[in-house]
C-alpha cells in the first residue's frame, strides 16, 4: 500500500468506522508489528502464510462485534 501502512489504515477506519472490524494481515516479521495493530483499533492480526481454520475462526470472532 502507497503512502500508508496497513496499520495506520486500521487506525483510520477504527476512528471513522468504529463497528467496522478490520482484520490485519501483513508478511512482516517485527515482533512489535501486532501489539501496534491491535492499539491501532485492529480487530485481529495475523501473519502470512494464514492458516485457513485460523482465519475462519478470527473472521466468525471479528463479526460478532
Amino acid at each position: 500500500m502507497r503512502g500508508m501502512s496497513g496499520i495506520e489504515l486500521a487506525a483510520i477506519i477504527a476512528a471513522e468506522h468504529n463497528a467496522l472490524p478490520v482484520i490485519v494481515i501483513t508478511a512482516r516479521s517485527e515482533p512489535e508489528l501486532e501489539e501496534k495493530a491491535i492499539e491501532s483499533g485492529a480487530a485481529c492480526f495475523l501473519r502470512k502464510p494464514i492458516d485457513a481454520e485460523l482465519l475462519v475462526t478470527k473472521l466468525s470472532a471479528a463479526l460478532q462485534v
